[in-house]
């Protein structure tokens, strides 16, 4: 009896738990920046004086449960996909802090799409300031860039004036997006970068750089990752 009430006291809280995680708390709100058929461009809005390390759980997981891009599948046949998800992170100090630029992202790679070996990319990627001092980035500013290793590869990118690419290369930049007076953070989520070949595809390169500006001074973080294919 009494282990039932335990059970169940432990269920209620860690319920409790997830659907606060899933609200964001006062002083911090949501806005969307830009969004097309293949990304979403969020800016958190901030109440300045918020512990940055304390709401940013609370900030991913709003994010990840309100904002996605349903209804955009890999552009994929039905046969033999494999799936590898890769990830990297980059700092650079500043002013007793640090800017950080951080992705998660996934490559489906497909061995016969309609008589091509193709390549998607999927993701999201992150770049904050966590300095107290400034609070807020005066403007940020959100470059990617994905490259693809193969033979007679050509590339498809989602649509809108961030994006472009060329070649075996995709890259998207937001250019300066005035963030001052209200936040310190940006996120793109992104679906439909798109690599196809005749031949082979074997490895995709990906670097993140995230340039914040303070004033007259820039700093810069890059992520560079990537993930060999199948």
């Amino acid at each position: 009896m009494e282990a039932n009430i335990y059970i169940t006291l432990f269920l209620l809280l860690s319920s409790l738990a997830a659907g606060h995680l899933r609200d964001l708390p006062p002083g911090v709100k949501i806005k969307v920046l830009d969004r097309t058929r293949g990304n979403i461009l969020l800016g958190a809005e901030v109440q300045e004086g918020l512990d940055k390390e304390q709401i940013e759980q609370n900030i991913q997981t709003y994010i990840a449960s309100n904002f996605t891009l349903g209804g955009e599948p890999d552009p994929i046949s039905i046969a033999s996909v494999v799936y590898k998800y890769y990830s990297a992170s980059g700092t650079q100090p500043w002013n007793g802090s640090y800017v950080r630029t951080y992705y998660n992202n996934r490559a489906a790679y497909n061995d016969w799409d309609r008589g091509y070996v193709s390549v998607t990319v999927n993701g999201d990627t992150v770049t904050v300031w966590s300095g107290l001092n400034p609070y807020y980035s005066d403007a940020i500013d959100l470059a990617e860039r994905w490259s693809f290793s193969g033979l007679s590869v050509t590339v498809s990118f989602p649509p809108g004036i961030s994006w472009s690419g060329g070649g075996s290369t995709v890259s998207f930049d937001s250019g300066w997006v005035n963030t001052a007076g209200w936040a310190y953070r940006l996120e793109n989520i992104f679906s439909g970068v798109y690599a196809k070949s005749l031949l082979d595809i074997w490895r995709v390169d990906d670097s993140a750089t995230r340039s914040h500006r303070f004033g007259s001074t820039i700093v810069t973080a890059i992520a560079n990752g990537g993930a060999s294919v199948p």
